[in-house]
């Protein structure tokens, strides 16, 4: 009777090891688990056990458990692959605001105007900050879909005054001409600083009927002069020839003794 016994829970003992070991290399949990007696159906999996690919708890032996992988598992329908209260914005959605915002250069300052936008239903559309010097630049154009609402959010972002000065204006549909085509190219000025200097190249680009729609200018000390890289992309009318824009700003380099190239 008693060596009945230990045959029986040596069977048992070697069935549980069996179970284990295939639980940690199989890829069913499922097929793992030992049975019930006398039934065939699977006992339930401990809570906390993945299937498939999942790691052996920590409990089930003396080695580290690898890192959990699960493979392949369904997302529900319906489900968003992000917040929940995400919104996405019309693709065609034209902004209606366009707010500038110049301030100490400090922590907190696009939060605060986004704050604002935010709780008035506004999302920010095209944005460009930069730091002049010590003060904080912000450029941004705002979609909100209503016109009610849009305008009591340029009200409430114009009465923002705390240590930043904030201007909200309506960007009118003919701002930019409609079924005007424009083809972009880069002018780069380098050279000794001259006062101006925008000024002219401006002013000679803007008779051809073109546009500056983003420029940058940086300077640098070098054996006691004032050195710049002034670089700004230059929207020119398809019907227009670059040859004569070409020309026009090399002539105004040429005239500051600047270095000009228009690519």
């Amino acid at each position: 009777m008693r060596s009945q016994l230990l045959t029986r829970a040596s069977r048992t003992v070697a069935d549980r090891f069996l179970a284990l070991r295939t639980l940690h290399s199989s890829t069913s949990v499922a097929q793992a688990l030992p049975t019930s007696a006398g039934s065939g159906v699977p006992v339930p999996a401990a809570a906390g056990w993945l299937s498939p690919g999942a790691a052996m708890p920590r409990h089930f032996g003396a080695q580290p458990m690898p890192a959990v992988v699960v493979k392949d598992l369904p997302v529900p329908a319906g489900w968003l692959q992000g917040p929940t209260d995400a919104v996405r914005m019309p693709q065609r959605a034209e902004a209606e605001l366009l707010v500038t915002c110049i301030g100490r250069h400090q922590a907190g300052v696009v939060s605060d105007l986004t704050d604002v936008i935010q709780a008035h239903g506004g999302h920010v559309k095209e944005t460009k900050t930069m730091r002049v010097g010590l003060q904080f630049c912000l450029i941004a154009t705002v979609w909100v879909g209503d016109r009610a609402k849009a305008d009591l959010l340029r009200k409430s972002l114009n009465d923002i005054t705390e240590h930043k000065a904030v201007s909200t204006m309506w960007i009118p549909d003919s701002w930019h001409e409609r079924g005007v085509e424009y083809n972009q190219y880069t002018l780069t000025v380098t050279g000794v600083q001259q006062k101006g200097l925008v000024n002219k190249f401006a002013s000679a680009v803007a008779k051809h009927g073109v546009q500056i729609a983003d420029s940058e200018l940086s300077t640098k000390e070098h054996n006691g002069e004032t050195l710049l890289t002034w670089r700004g992309t230059l929207e020119v009318p398809k019907d227009v020839d670059v040859a004569r824009v070409r020309a026009e700003v090399t002539a105004v380099g040429g005239a500051l003794e600047l270095n000009t190239t228009l690519q």
